[in-house]
C-alpha cells in the first residue's frame, strides 16, 4: 500500500499530486516532504490550506504561518485552530477522494512489476478523473455561497 497527497483547489480540480511514500510514512512527513512545502508553493498571506483528521499538518504550518481550515467535525483534534470554516462541509475532499478510489486500479493490490511506475498511474488517473468527472463551476459557486464562503473565488468560478 501506498499513500499520496493530493491538493483540491477550491473549484474541486485536482491541483498538486506529491510523489507516492509507503503506507507506513505519516502524512505530516509526507506534507513536510512535499514540493508545497519544500519549494513555497504556498503563500502564507492569500493561501490556506483544509486539512482532514488524517492529516495532522499543524505544526508544519504554524512554523511556516499557513493558515489551516478545518471543517467543524475536525476541531476537537486541532485545538489551536486560528481560522476555521466551521459551514464547510467535510465531505467537499472526501468526495474527490472517494470518486479517485472508483478507478479499480487504485483498490486492487498493485502488483510487484507496477511499484516503480505507481507515481505515473496515480497522475493518469487523476487526470482521467478529471477529464470524466469535471465539476459545474455555476453548482459549485452556489454551494460555496451558501456555505457562507463568498469571496473573489466565488466570483471566478461563476464568470
Amino acid at each position: 500500500m501506498v499513500k499520496v497527497l493530493i491538493g483540491i483547489s477550491p473549484s474541486g480540480l485536482i491541483s498538486f499530486i506529491s510523489q507516492t511514500y509507503a503506507a507506513q510514512i505519516p502524512y505530516a512527513q509526507i506534507f513536510k516532504d512535499s514540493e508545497l512545502v519544500s519549494k513555497n508553493l504556498i503563500d502564507p498571506y492569500n493561501d490556506a490550506i483544509m486539512v482532514n483528521k488524517s492529516l495532522d499538518v499543524h505544526d508544519v504550518c504554524d512554523e511556516m504561518a499557513i493558515r489551516v481550515l478545518c471543517p467543524s467535525a475536525f476541531h476537537s483534534i486541532f485545538d489551536n485552530v486560528k481560522d476555521s470554516s466551521d459551514k464547510l462541509k467535510p465531505n467537499f475532499v472526501s468526495g474527490v477522494k472517494g470518486r479517485l478510489e472508483m478507478f479499480q486500479i487504485l483498490k486492487a493490490k498493485l502488483f510487484p512489476c507496477l511499484i516503480p511506475f505507481v507515481n505515473d498511474i496515480i497522475i493518469v488517473v487523476a487526470d482521467m478523473f478529471e477529464f470524466i468527472h469535471g465539476w459545474d463551476c455555476k453548482k459549485l459557486a452556489q454551494e460555496l455561497r451558501g456555505a457562507g464562503l463568498e469571496d473573489k473565488i466565488v466570483d471566478n468560478l461563476e464568470g
